[in-house]
C-alpha cells in the first residue's frame, strides 16, 4: 500500500471513473464509492481494471440518498411524506407515484388547486375570492353558499338579460335593456324612463312623452295619442 490515499465517488462510471484510475497510476490507493459495480456503459468494473495494472483499489457500495427517496432533489419528497398540496406527489410509499394526486390538478390554470379550494376546476374565472361576473354562476368559492348564483345573477324571465346586466324587471320577458320603448307609461327598456325613444323623453315639452306623441318636435300639434 502506498502511503496517499483517496476516496472517489460515482468511481463505476464516466467521469467518477477516469479519475479513479488516474489516481491509482498516480500512486494513491483508491476507494471508489457508488451505487452499483459495474460501468453503466458495459465494460470491466473499474476495480478490477486498476487491480487488473497492478495497483491498489477497492470498491464500496455506497448510496448517500435516503433509502426507497424517489426523489432526493426535493426534501418534502420521500416514503410516507404527507401530501402538500404543491402539484407533485410527495409520498414515495404511494404505488402510483409520480402521478399527481388528483385534488392537486389546476387544469383551469388559475392558480388553485382542488386541494387548494378550487370548487369548480374547469373554469378559470371560479375560483376562491373570485369577483362575480354577471355570468350566472357562482364565480367565489370562498361564498359561504355557494354555488347558490347570487340573486341579482338570476334571469328568471329568460330574456337573456340578468338582474345585474340592468334589467329592471325579472318578471317581464318584454322588459330589458335594449327593447323598443312603446306607449305605455313603462320603462321597457330599463333606461330609468318610460315612454321615451332616441330623442328624448319629451321633445317638444308639451308634456306628451315621444313614445306617444304623433309629432314629437311641435308642441300641440295634430293627435298626442299613437
Amino acid at each position: 500500500m502506498s502511503q496517499r490515499s483517496a476516496i472517489v465517488t460515482g468511481a463505476a462510471s464516466g467521469i467518477g471513473r477516469a479519475v479513479a484510475i488516474r489516481l491509482a497510476e498516480d500512486g494513491f490507493d483508491v476507494v471508489m464509492g457508488d451505487v452499483r459495480r459495474d460501468p453503466i456503459t458495459g465494460g470491466e468494473p473499474t476495480e478490477d481494471v486498476i487491480r487488473g495494472a497492478g495497483l491498489s483499489a477497492v470498491h464500496v457500495d455506497a448510496d448517500v440518498s435516503s433509502a426507497g427517496d424517489c426523489d432526493d432533489a426535493h426534501a418534502s419528497v420521500h416514503p410516507g411524506a404527507p401530501q402538500l398540496c404543491d402539484g407533485i406527489n410527495d409520498d414515495c410509499s404511494d404505488p402510483s407515484w409520480p402521478a399527481v394526486p388528483v385534488n392537486e390538478a389546476d387544469a383551469d390554470a388559475d392558480g388553485f388547486r382542488i386541494c387548494g379550494g378550487d370548487c369548480d376546476d374547469t373554469r378559470a374565472a371560479v375560483k376562491p375570492g373570485g369577483s362575480q361576473l354577471c355570468d350566472g354562476l357562482n364565480d367565489n368559492c370562498s361564498d359561504p353558499s355557494w354555488p347558490a348564483v347570487p340573486a341579482n345573477e338570476a334571469d328568471a324571465d329568460d330574456d337573456g338579460f340578468r338582474i345585474c346586466a340592468n334589467d329592471c324587471n325579472d318578471g317581464n320577458a318584454d322588459i330589458h335593456p335594449g327593447v323598443t320603448e312603446t306607449c305605455n307609461g313603462i320603462d321597457d327598456d330599463c333606461s330609468g324612463a318610460f315612454d321615451d325613444d332616441g330623442s328624448g323623453v319629451d321633445s317638444d315639452g308639451d308634456g306628451v312623452h315621444n313614445a306617444c306623441d304623433d309629432c314629437r318636435f311641435v308642441a300641440g300639434a295634430r293627435g298626442r295619442d299613437l
